[in-house]
C-alpha cells in the first residue's frame, strides 16, 4: 500500500509540474457596449451664403435640409448613444436652433478639431459627423492646418464623418476682379524708377474693361498719420496705369506698372483695380504697402578678381544709386598692376568695403589695415564673399581685420563641393537682408532659386551677437553677420549669385534685392534713420492677424549704440486706441512683438528712449493691415480638404444622402466599434493553491519515504 501512495504522489508531482510548465489559461469574453457620444457640427460661415448647391441652393439651405432630414435618422438610436449638436465658424459653439444663419466672420477647421479633441469625454466611444463647405479661411494664429487634429483624433479611435456643400470652381455673386501678390521694392531712390507687379484676378468679366492704377501717399498734415492717397500721373517716365479688355471668363494675370518718386521719405503706396459695375465684394480690389525713399549716396569699394560674380555684382549700380567703385586685384607675379585709389581708405570716404576671392597679400598689410580703421573709427561696413584664396586660407587670419568678422579664419582650405541650395534660417526670414519676395512667398522663393556652385565651409565663433541668416539643408551657416561697437560685418560662404540674375523672371530681382539690401544693411541705412532713436517694423505690410516684429535702438553722438537705454513702446489703431508693447533686449538693440494687428488700416510705432534718467529721443515707423476678407475674397469649397480629414481620423467622406443611409443603418445595427468586446484571460498556473499542491506532494513524497526507511 505504501509503494502504491509512493508512486502516486511521485506521479502526481510530475503531472503538475508538466501542468505548470504549459501555463495554460482561461480566456473569458464578453460584449460591452457602453455609451457613446455622436457630435453633429454644422459649419456657419460667411462662405455658407454661397448659392452653388443643387438646385441653386445656398449651401446653407443645402445644410439646413440634411440636419433636417437627419433628426428622423438620430431619433431612431437608443439611449445608449447620446448626441450633441454643435456649430462652428472661427471657433466651436453651442447649437441654438433659433440662431442657424450663416454669419460667421471666418473659417477655421482647425479650431474646431482642437475644441473637439478637448471637449470629448475619453471614457467614451465618440463620432463625429462634421457638415461644411469644407474651406479653411483665416489669418494669423487662427490660420492652421486641421490635419494634425485629425490624426490626434484617429489616435484616439474618434472617426470624423465628412459631408461636404459647395463646388471648387465656384465664384460668389459671378463677377469679381481682385489683387493678390503686390511686389515692390520697399526701399528706393528719389527720381528713380520703381517697378511693381501685382497679379489680377478676374471672374465673369469677359468683355469688360479692367483699369489697374498706382497711388501713392501725399505727406500727412497735422496729427495724421497718413496722407491722402494721389493717383499718380501718366508722365514719359512711369507707366502708373494699366487698360485692358477681358478676354475670358476667367483671367490670371501678372500686371506690370512703375513709377517715379519724387521726395524721400515714407510713404504708402497702393495699387488698385477700378471696380466694375455689379461687383458687390470690393475687398480684394487694392493692396497697400508702405517704401522708404533715399536721396542715395551710399559708396562702397568692391575688390574681387576677374570671374562671373564679380561682373554680375556690378549690375546693382544702375538699379539702386549705389555709387559701387569695383577693382579688379591681381595676385601673384601680376601683383604690380593693381592701381588702388588712396581716398579709399581714409575713414568717412566709404560706407561699405567688399572683399571677394583676393588674398591677403594682394591687397597688402597697410591697406588692410587702414580698411580696419575705416571700420572702427567711421563705422564704414564690411562682407567677404566665398573663394578659394580668401578667409583664412588667404592669409587673412595674419591681419588685424580678421578680428571684425563673425567666423574663424583657419589657414586650411574646406570648400562644400556640388549644388548648394541657400534656406533661410528663422532668424534670418525676420532679417531685411534676406527678404527677396513679398512677405507671404519670400520662404518658397528662397527654395526655388538656383543652387550656388559650391560654397566656402564656414565656422561661425561662438559670440552671443552673431547671427546665421542661412544655411544649406542640413545646416551648415552660408550668410554669418554680427554688429560690433561701431560696424556691421558679414561673412558669406556663396560666390555664385550670378546665376540668379540669369535665371528668367523674378531671379534677377532677387539677386538685385539680396546684393542691395545687404548694402543697405552694411551701411546701417535699412532704417534710413540717422537720429539717436531708430525703429523698424517687420513685415511692413501684413494681413489681419499676423504678428509684427519691431527692433529699435539708441545711439550716443558718436554714432555708438546705447545697450542701457531704456524704451516705451506705444502702437496707434488705426481707430486712435494706443496700446503699449512691452521691450525686451537682443544684444545692442531691443526687440517687441506686436500681435493685435486685426483691424485694416495705418498703425503707428512710436518708441521713446531714455538714458540715465534724462529722454535721450524718439523715432517713429508705420506698417499697415491690408483690408481682406479671407471668408469671401475666395468661397469655392474644398471637397479634397473634407475628404483627407475623413481618411486621416479613419472615417469616411460621404455624400448627404450616403449620410442618411449610414445613420439609419447604424440605429438598427449598432455604431461600428460600439460594440467592444472585453476579453479577460484567467491564468490556470499562477495561483498559490497549486504552488501548495506541489509542495504538499513532494511534503508527502519524503514522508512516505521517511517512514520505510528510504531516507
Amino acid at each position: 500500500m505504501s509503494q502504491r501512495l509512493l508512486l502516486a504522489s511521485r506521479v502526481g508531482a510530475v503531472l503538475l509540474l508538466l501542468f505548470l510548465m504549459l501555463r495554460p489559461s482561461l480566456i473569458l469574453t464578453s460584449q460591452d457596449s457602453g455609451t457613446a457620444v455622436m457630435y453633429v457640427v454644422s459649419d456657419h460661415s460667411r462662405s455658407m451664403q454661397t448659392p452653388d448647391a443643387p438646385g441653386s441652393l445656398t449651401r446653407m439651405e443645402a445644410q439646413r435640409q440634411l440636419l433636417k432630414d437627419t433628426d428622423t435618422s438620430l431619433s431612431k438610436f437608443n439611449d445608449s448613444v447620446e448626441i450633441r449638436r454643435r456649430k462652428f465658424s472661427q471657433s466651436l459653439q453651442a447649437w441654438d436652433p433659433k440662431q442657424i444663419e450663416a454669419n460667421g466672420d471666418f473659417t477655421s477647421l482647425s479650431n474646431c478639431l482642437e475644441e473637439l479633441l478637448r471637449e470629448s469625454d475619453s471614457s467614451k466611444k465618440v463620432y463625429i459627423v462634421l457638415s461644411s463647405d469644407g474651406r479653411q479661411a483665416a489669418w494669423g494664429d487662427d490660420d492652421r492646418s486641421p490635419m494634425p487634429y485629425a490624426k490626434l483624433l484617429a489616435k484616439q479611435d474618434t472617426p470624423v464623418y465628412t459631408v461636404v456643400h459647395g463646388t471648387s470652381d465656384v465664384v460668389a455673386n459671378g463677377l469679381d476682379v481682385s489683387l493678390t501678390e503686390l511686389d515692390i521694392t520697399r526701399d528706393v531712390f528719389v527720381r528713380n524708377v520703381v517697378p511693381v507687379q501685382v497679379r489680377l484676378k478676374a471672374q465673369g468679366a469677359s468683355g469688360r474693361k479692367v483699369i489697374v492704377r498706382v497711388f501713392l501717399e501725399a505727406p500727412a498734415s497735422g496729427e495724421s498719420i497718413s496722407g491722402e492717397m494721389i493717383a499718380v500721373p501718366v508722365d514719359q517716365q512711369s507707366r502708373p496705369v494699366h487698360e485692358f479688355i477681358c478676354d475670358g471668363d476667367s483671367i490670371d494675370n501678372l500686371i506690370h506698372l512703375d513709377f517715379v518718386p519724387q521726395t524721400a521719405g515714407e510713404f504708402k503706396v497702393a495699387v488698385e483695380v477700378a471696380p466694375l459695375d455689379g461687383e458687390v465684394r470690393l475687398t480684394n480690389n487694392r493692396l497697400e504697402t508702405l517704401i522708404r525713399v533715399r536721396k542715395g549716396g551710399i559708396r562702397v569699394v568692391y575688390f574681387d578678381k576677374l570671374r562671373a560674380e564679380s561682373r554680375w555684382v556690378k549690375s546693382i549700380t544702375v538699379s539702386s544709386r549705389v555709387q559701387l567703385d569695383t577693382m579688379t586685384v591681381y595676385s601673384g607675379d601680376l601683383a604690380n598692376r593693381n592701381q588702388f585709389e588712396d581716398s579709399w581708405f581714409k575713414p568717412g570716404n566709404v560706407d561699405a568695403f567688399i572683399i571677394g576671392d583676393v588674398p591677403a597679400d594682394a591687397i597688402g598689410a597697410a591697406r588692410l589695415e587702414a580698411i580696419r580703421r575705416c571700420c572702427r573709427r567711421s563705422g564704414a561696413g564690411l562682407i567677404m564673399t566665398g573663394g578659394i584664396q580668401n578667409f583664412g586660407v588667404g592669409g587673412y587670419q595674419n591681419h588685424r581685420i580678421s578680428e571684425l568678422f563673425p567666423v574663424e579664419m583657419a589657414a586650411t582650405f574646406e570648400q562644400l563641393t556640388g549644388e548648394v541650395v541657400m534656406y533661410p534660417t528663422e532668424t534670418g526670414l525676420r532679417h531685411s537682408v534676406m527678404q527677396i519676395a513679398p512677405p507671404n512667398l519670400n520662404k518658397d522663393r528662397w527654395k526655388d532659386l538656383p543652387p550656388l556652385n559650391g560654397a566656402t565651409l564656414l565656422k561661425p565663433l561662438a559670440l552671443a551677437l552673431v547671427q546665421i541668416l542661412a544655411t544649406t539643408e542640413n545646416g551648415t551657416p552660408l550668410l554669418v553677420a554680427h554688429e560690433t561697437e561701431t560696424s556691421r560685418v558679414m561673412a558669406f560662404a556663396g560666390d555664385s549669385t550670378w546665376q540668379w540674375y540669369v535665371q528668367r523672371g523674378w531671379g534677377a530681382t532677387a539677386f538685385q534685392r539680396f546684393w542691395r539690401q545687404t548694402i543697405f544693411w552694411l551701411t546701417k541705412k535699412e532704417q534710413d534713420s540717422e537720429g539717436p532713436v531708430w525703429v523698424s517694423a517687420e513685415p511692413r505690410d501684413l494681413m489681419p492677424g499676423q504678428h509684427v516684429d519691431l527692433t529699435f535702438g539708441a545711439r550716443d553722438r558718436q554714432g555708438m549704440q546705447l545697450v542701457d537705454a531704456a524704451y516705451e513702446i506705444i502702437v496707434t489703431k488705426p481707430d486712435g486706441t494706443t496700446q503699449s508693447v512691452l521691450a525686451s533686449r537682443d544684444g545692442n538693440q531691443g526687440i517687441a512683438q506686436f500681435t493685435e494687428a486685426d483691424a485694416p488700416g495705418d498703425y503707428l510705432v512710436r518708441v521713446e528712449a531714455t538714458h540715465n534718467g534724462v529722454q535721450h529721443g524718439w523715432d517713429a515707423t508705420r506698417f499697415l493691415v491690408n483690408a481682406r476678407d479671407p471668408e469671401l475674397d475666395n468661397p469655392s469649397a474644398d471637397p479634397e480638404m473634407m475628404r483627407e480629414l475623413a481618411n486621416a481620423s479613419g472615417g469616411s467622406f460621404l455624400t448627404s444622402a450616403e449620410l442618411l443611409e449610414r445613420l439609419d443603418q447604424w440605429s438598427t445595427k449598432g455604431l461600428p466599434g460600439h460594440q467592444l468586446a472585453r476579453i479577460k484571460r484567467l491564468n490556470l498556473w499562477d495561483n498559490w493553491y497549486l504552488l501548495f499542491l506541489f509542495a504538499g506532494l513532494i511534503t508527502f513524497e519524503w514522508v512516505l519515504r521517511k517512514q520505510n526507511g528510504l531516507v
